[in-house]
């Protein structure tokens, strides 16, 4: 299952004053890809949610009430609700992926250490999943990348993949958590599906998932 993003048609690609595509959205949480070109003509202030921005690609000039930030390919950017901001595009070949929370953002090491497992807010370009990426399809370009991550995080992390174009796989053998800033549980197997589902663009069987990986039937 992938999502080709650049196929996408944010308003903001081609009018200063438009806005990005919202993917997805449920209770509390949102994800949308920006891919303005221009600077925002207005400063922004988000009243109902606190955003994780990630620039996936471009370098931008981030202005917000508490000061300028200079950001680039691979940055992760937390935005707190009610902060205003105004983003300025150093180019025009950008590609930012905005998620939304109603709860505070927590910084990972605050969070559920105790049972071990990893938030979502933690900068992944740190964890190089975007240089494994690279380097795997520098090896063999035509390579079958399927992304799944253990604990909270691993509906955050496995929509980011869906963004970068790449394979996920989901299911309650990873996590039990409905989301990594709350204690909503999980119901079942086909729920974590059902929310993948309304990320990614395709969905494979069983037999096309065998014919991807090159295995007999």
């Amino acid at each position: 299952m992938g999502a080709d993003t650049d196929a996408l048609a944010p308003t903001d690609a081609s009018d200063p004053a438009g806005e990005p595509l919202r993917l997805v959205e449920g209770d509390g949480i949102a994800v949308a890809i920006s891919h303005r070109a221009a600077q925002m003509p207005f400063a922004e202030k988000n009243a109902d949610f606190h955003q994780i921005r990630f620039y996936y690609r471009g370098r931008f000039r981030l202005e917000t009430e508490l000061g300028a930030l200079e950001v680039e390919e691979g940055d992760f950017v937390v935005i707190p609700k009610g902060l205003l901001y105004r983003e300025d595009p150093h180019g025009d070949d950008n590609a930012v992926v905005i998620f939304e929370t109603r709860s505070p953002v927590v910084l990972a090491e605050e969070l559920w250490d105790s049972v071990g497992f990893s938030s979502f807010f933690v900068d992944y370009s740190r964890m190089v999943l975007l240089l494994m990426v690279d380097q795997i399809k520098s090896i063999s370009s035509d390579s079958v990348i399927v992304v799944c991550a253990a604990g909270r995080a691993g509906l955050y992390l496995t929509t980011l993949a869906t963004m970068l174009g790449l394979h996920i796989r989901v299911g309650t053998e990873d996590t039990i958590w409905k989301f990594p800033n709350s204690d909503e549980l999980v119901e079942s197997n086909l729920q974590l599906f059902e929310m993948a589902r309304d990320v990614a663009a395709l969905r494979a069987s069983a037999g096309e998932y065998r014919e991807l990986l090159r295995l007999s039937a």
